[in-house]
């Protein structure tokens, strides 16, 4: 092993290293994901606060303002946390990653987790609407998606509880059961519906097609765009 290139190393295990790197890692990632939601949000306001008043989404409008500010104390607290275990409590009892354990059950942390958590109902149940939508308005479709949901927010609430109460906090084997339980749900759900809305919109193009020949060709390759702009505003049917 070349010394000249560890001289600095710190002293200690190699595998919290590894957590360490782990940590930063994933909170490079989260600040890559949350500069595409700023740019998404933009987009979304801008062409919301481009329609004329009678026909502007408000209910959108407001979730797209709810789910960037709960993205923003969330991506807020995992700064605030990182900062204080690599520069402000480094040399806390097990390094940044002992003081990321430790601490996870803190003000500042438990407030991104929540804010993450709540974060993730609405975005849920705005996949959850856009089926809905999709297919019909048939309340009948949406039941299975519906409980998955409710059982996904009902595990996320566990988790919180948990972590508030137990003595190693997140880290428990009771709260590493509701958050298995809970990002289960959460990504079988949005992979469901995604295939269904996917392969709902397939489905039409393929009868459109059927049903107009070749001179419906303009109208297949346009309907995909007009989809999301049609679908938030069902009562103009």
């Amino acid at each position: 092993m070349d010394n000249a290139t560890n001289s600095y190393a710190p002293a200690g295990d190699a595998s919290n290293a590894l957590v360490e790197k782990s940590f930063l890692d994933g909170y490079a990632l989260g600040a890559v994901s949350y500069g595409i939601l700023v740019i998404l949000t933009w987009q979304t306001l801008y062409s919301f606060l481009s329609l004329p008043r009678t026909r502007m989404p408000w209910g959108l409008v407001l979730c797209a303002c709810g789910i960037f500010t709960l993205a923003t104390i969330g991506f807020g607290s995992a700064t605030k946390i990182n900062e204080e275990a690599f520069i402000d409590d480094r040399a806390a009892p097990g390094g940044p990653s002992g003081f990321e354990v430790s601490s996870f059950a803190s003000g500042v942390n438990m407030m991104g987790v929540i804010a993450y958590v709540v974060l993730s109902w609405l975005a849920d149940g705005l996949v959850l609407w856009r089926f809905w939508l999709i297919w019909g308005s048939n309340y009948t479709y949406a039941v299975f998606p519906a409980l998955m949901l409710l059982g996904s927010i009902v595990s996320s609430l566990a988790l919180i509880v948990a972590s508030f109460q137990l003595a190693d906090s997140f880290w428990a084997a009771r709260s590493v059961q509701f958050g298995t339980a809970y990002w289960s749900l959460s990504i079988a759900l949005n992979v469901l519906l995604t295939l269904l809305i996917t392969g709902r919109i397939l489905l039409i193009r393929r009868r459109i097609k059927r049903s107009l020949g070749p001179r419906g060709q303009p109208v297949i390759r346009l309907a995909p765009r007009q989809l999301p702009i049609q679908c938030p505003t069902p009562s103009r049917r």
